[in-house]
């Protein structure tokens, strides 16, 4: 695989799916903005999440395949990877809520963990191996027949970079702006002939009471 660096009390269902549904980012800022932590599982605001999703859609780099995006968020920021350990603790409502988002996007779900660690499917540039035994593999044999993509959306984090007036994301510390949110999105591109991975962080911003992504970075490119 080769790399490269690229730009209590019980309360009712409804009182809760209202709380999520309305405040959910309000309590992201109360909650950590000043603490400088990483957000909660409300993070998992279904307002931003939308924004990724159309930006992700609309996105020349990626967007020339069917797009199928996990439900279950990966960490606001940490390893580049998705593991076991790289996903949020959520709760199961959560992973609904934004299920529900993914549908009303006209997207499908997907494993995304199981499809990153897919050993059946290796990069586009890995080349059939021989085993102990002088038998040829196939390291291709697990790729789907249609091409598609797969995305896992991390939680967004609050931008705590002060930076120049034009500027919104600062690469060398991955932290946006203040007044800004980035989110780790992690696309893998499965086809016939292998697969490919490109990470970027989303930075996002509110413009006219709306959510909207300003600026895509990418990360890593690796195939």
């Amino acid at each position: 695989m080769s790399f490269r660096f690229k730009e209590t009390p019980e309360v009712s269902d409804s009182y809760r799916w209202f709380v999520l549904g309305i405040s959910a980012f309000v309590m992201i800022a109360a909650a950590r903005i000043a603490s400088g932590q990483q957000p909660t599982s409300m993070a998992a605001d279904t307002s931003l999440l939308s924004a990724i999703l159309k930006a992700a859609i609309a996105d020349p780099e990626g967007g020339k395949w069917d797009l199928r995006v996990d439900p279950r968020p990966l960490i606001a920021q940490g390893e580049i990877g998705i593991y076991p350990e790289t996903l949020a603790p959520v709760s199961a409502l959560v992973v609904r809520q934004r299920t529900a988002v993914i549908h009303a996007a006209g997207l499908r779900t997907g494993d995304a963990m199981k499809e990153y660690q897919n050993t059946e499917c290796r990069g586009v540039f890995v080349r059939d191996q021989r085993d102990s035994l002088g038998h040829l593999h196939d390291v291709h044999a697990g790729c789907p027949m249609d091409t598609y993509d797969l995305l896992a959306i991390g939680l967004p984090r609050p931008g705590s970079a002060v930076l120049g007036a034009s500027r919104v994301y600062d690469r060398d510390t991955g932290a946006a702006a203040r007044g800004y949110w980035a989110a780790q999105v992690i696309r893998t591109t499965l086809g016939r002939g292998g697969s490919s991975q490109l990470t970027s962080d989303y930075v996002l911003a509110r413009r006219a009471g709306t959510w909207v992504v300003v600026k895509i970075v990418g990360l890593i490119y690796s195939e």
